[in-house]
């Protein structure tokens, strides 16, 4: 029997993922939230109520992330991300997740809600 040295792995640009279930890229690129004017228009006016309601259809409690962010300065937008990933097998890293959900929170958010609709939640 031959003793495994190295795991298997999937290069998609210059990173490197585990392999496994085929990693797919978001539906929907940061700053494409006009394709869906509705997911826009909550997250630039509601951008709280629409966090929370996407956050608790990833199956966690979006008010508790929301209350996180907001009263301790938590980056939860960052989790929200990373959740999305995760239950949609989309490839990208925790530092883009980190980058996209500080600089630009409210297309991310959207992005997350877009990519929640485009699975049938």
């Amino acid at each position: 029997m031959a003793v495994v040295t190295t795991q298997p792995f999937a290069m998609a640009g210059n990173q490197i993922f585990p392999m496994g279930q085929q990693k797919r890229p978001w539906s929907q690129g940061l700053c494409e939230c006009y394709k869906k004017p509705l997911i826009c228009l909550c997250g630039l006016c509601l951008g709280p109520c629409l966090f929370c309601t996407t956050v608790d259809k990833l199956g966690e409690n979006g008010f508790k992330y929301f209350c996180l962010s907001y009263c301790c300065g938590c980056p939860m937008g960052v989790a929200a991300r990373s959740l999305a990933r995760d239950k949609y097998n989309i490839m990208d890293t925790y530092s883009n997740d980190a980058i996209n959900a500080t600089c630009c929170a409210p297309c991310s958010v959207c992005q997350i809600a877009s990519e929640i609709e485009n699975n049938n939640y």
